[in-house]
């Protein structure tokens, strides 16, 4: 059970200083951003999907696929487990998962920005006909994916979660340092 500070901040005894308090409700800013997250990894299957039905190879190897499709699924499961993996540990208040979280959608803005621009078009892929609608809808959904990382990275880094955070991570730094168990984040 996690202590509650006493009358002077910390319980009668503590050789690890003042008990911090636990962080109030989780800001609307952070409900938000998870629901951002998980339209992005929406977006992301999507961009896979179709990259796997408009590949030059798709249908030509019969039953199997080519190794660059295969290459794109593996790609995008990656891309949609780790989508979902930081939009559930940030949730929790975990503020490494908030970094690497900004740290990946900095990447996707400018890998969308590149596809947005052309300059990274499809990476030498060879497309079937319908090449053309395929390019406009796949940097449709870059710019909507781009659009999504901005706005996980500006929630992420509001005031008032900045402090749910903060006030999180003193309550596990705590919790270690005292061998107590982490209360559950409301």
């Amino acid at each position: 059970m996690y202590p509650q500070p006493g009358p002077y901040g910390s319980p009668s005894g503590s050789p690890f200083g003042p008990v911090p308090p636990l962080p109030g409700e989780r800001p609307p800013a952070m409900q938000h951003v998870r629901w951002v997250q998980f339209a992005a990894a929406a977006i992301v299957a999507i961009q896979g999907i179709l990259g796997l039905v408009f590949s030059a190879d798709a249908g030509r190897n019969g039953p199997y696929l080519s190794t660059a499709a295969t290459g794109q699924l593996i790609g995008t499961v990656i891309q949609v487990g780790l989508i979902i993996t930081v939009a559930i540990q940030s949730h929790q208040g975990i503020n490494a998962w908030r970094i690497v979280g900004t740290i990946c959608a900095g990447i996707t803005v400018i890998t969308a920005l590149f596809s947005l621009t052309g300059s990274s078009m499809f990476f030498g892929v060879r497309l079937y006909r319908g090449a053309d609608s395929y390019a406009v809808v796949q940097m449709l959904l870059s710019g909507l994916l781009a659009a999504a990382a901005i706005t996980a990275i500006v929630m992420w880094w509001t005031r008032d979660v900045n402090r749910w955070f903060d006030g999180w991570t003193r309550v596990r730094r705590y919790a270690a340092a005292t061998g107590i168990p982490v209360p559950p984040v409301r």
